[in-house]
C-alpha cells in the first residue's frame, strides 16, 4: 500500500471498512460457508472439520500479527503473566525466565523460540480492543464462553504432544502453516469430556498415525472437545489462535435449574435423609425421595430463566454501537499499515 493510501485510511472516516475484516463477520465466518445453525446441527460436537480460506489474509492480519503480539507481550497490565514457554516437554512461565535478564519479555521469548520452544499467550483478548470485540461476537454467535490463546512455533518443531481439550476449539492459522494430526481413536477414549476430566498421557494414548491436515493463513480447523490432536510446524514459523468455546451442557443447565427452583421449593432445601451406617433399604428409600423430587422439578422447569445471563451477554454484543466497532477496526488497520510503512 502506498503512503498516501495509508494516510487516506487514517483520515477518512466515511470510507467503508471491508465486510471481511469486521469482528462480527470474522466471528460468523469461522465455520466457513456453513450457516451457524448448519454448523451446530451437522458438525459441532460430532466431528472435526477444516474450513479452507474461511478468513482472508487481510482479516487474520488485522486480528493479529507478530509486531502486534510483540507489543502485547511487552505491554502494560502485567501481560507477561499470560505468557508461557513450552520447551523440552515442560511449560515454563515467561516471567520466571525474564526476571533479571536485562531484556524485554519479547526478546527473551524470541531467544527461546530460536532454540525450538513454543510461545503460548493465554487470554490475549484481554489485552487488545479488537480481539475483545471479536471474542464477544464469537461468544454471541456460538452461545458459548470464549477465550483466545496464541501459539507461536518455530519452523520444523512440534507443539504439544497428542492430547485432547475439555473445550471445543477453533484453530485459526494467522501466519505460516502447521500440520495437524487428528486421532479418531485413542485408548480409553472420552467423548465430550466435562471440564473436570483430568488429562493423563499414560491413560490416553493415540492409536495409529492419525489424519493429517495442513493449515495455511486464513484456514480454520474446528476440533470438538475430547478429540485427540497434535501439531507440527512446517518449514516456516507458525502463528495461530486457539479460540475455545465453553458451551453450557444439558447437565449444566439442569444444575442451574435445580438451584433456581430450590430458592422457592422448601423440599429441595431440606437435609437429604441419610447416615453413614445406612442399609441398602435406606439407600433405596433415598432413591425414591430423589425420584419424587425429580418429578416435581420437571414440572417447574423454565430453562429460559437460567439462560438469562447468556442472553444478556449476547444482547450486549449485538447492541453495540456500530460506530464504536467501526472505530476499533479502523484503529487496528491504521496500526497495521503504520508498521508496514
Amino acid at each position: 500500500m502506498a503512503p498516501e493510501d495509508a494516510q487516506n485510511l487514517q483520515s477518512d472516516w466515511h470510507r467503508p471498512v471491508p465486510k471481511s475484516i469486521s469482528p462480527k463477520y470474522m466471528a460468523e465466518a469461522l465455520c466457513g460457508a456453513l450457516e451457524i445453525d448448519e454448523f451446530n446441527n451437522l458438525v459441532r460436537e460430532q466431528r472435526s472439520e477444516i474450513f479452507k480460506d474461511a478468513l482472508n489474509k487481510d482479516a487474520v492480519r488485522v486480528l493479529l500479527d507478530l509486531p502486534k503480539l510483540e507489543q502485547i507481550v511487552d505491554g502494560p497490565g502485567n501481560a507477561i503473566s499470560q505468557a508461557d514457554i513450552y520447551t523440552n516437554a515442560h511449560m515454563i512461565r515467561l516471567v520466571d525466565i525474564h526476571h533479571r535478564s536485562g531484556k524485554t519479555p519479547s526478546a527473551v521469548a524470541a531467544d527461546n523460540i530460536a532454540k525450538g520452544a513454543t510461545l503460548r499467550f493465554r487470554n490475549i483478548e484481554q489485552y487488545d480492543p479488537l480481539l475483545i470485540e471479536f471474542a464477544k461476537y464469537v461468544s454471541a454467535a456460538y452461545a458459548a464462553t470464549t477465550e483466545i490463546n496464541v501459539y507461536l512455533t518455530p519452523p520444523g518443531h512440534a507443539g504439544f504432544p497428542p492430547h485432547f481439550d475439555n473445550k471445543d476449539v477453533f484453530i485459526v492459522q494467522v501466519a505460516g502453516s502447521k500440520l495437524w494430526s487428528l486421532y479418531p481413536s485413542y485408548t480409553n477414549r472420552v467423548p465430550l469430556p466435562d471440564p473436570e476430566t483430568p488429562w493423563d498421557p499414560d491413560t490416553y494414548q493415540p492409536i495409529g498415525k492419525g489424519l493429517q491436515h495442513q493449515l495455511k493463513a486464513g484456514d480454520v480447523l474446528y476440533i470438538p472437545r475430547g478429540e485427540m490432536h497434535s501439531a507440527l510446524c512446517t518449514q516456516e514459523e507458525s502463528l495461530h489462535l486457539t479460540i475455545s468455546l465453553k458451551s453450557i451442557s444439558i447437565a449444566d443447565l439442569l444444575l442451574k435449574e435445580i438451584k433456581r427452583i430450590a430458592r422457592t421449593d422448601l423440599a429441595l432445601r431440606q437435609r437429604a435423609p441419610w447416615s453413614l451406617d445406612d442399609s441398602a433399604e435406606d439407600h433405596a428409600r433415598l432413591a425414591q425421595v430423589l425420584h419424587s423430587q425429580l418429578i416435581s422439578i420437571a414440572d417447574q422447569l423454565e430453562p429460559a430463566l437460567s439462560l438469562d445471563t447468556g442472553r444478556t451477554q449476547a444482547t450486549y454484543v449485538d447492541g453495540r454501537d456500530d460506530q464504536t466497532v467501526l472505530q476499533t477496526t479502523i484503529t487496528a488497520l491504521k496500526e497495521m499499515q503504520t508498521r508496514k510503512l
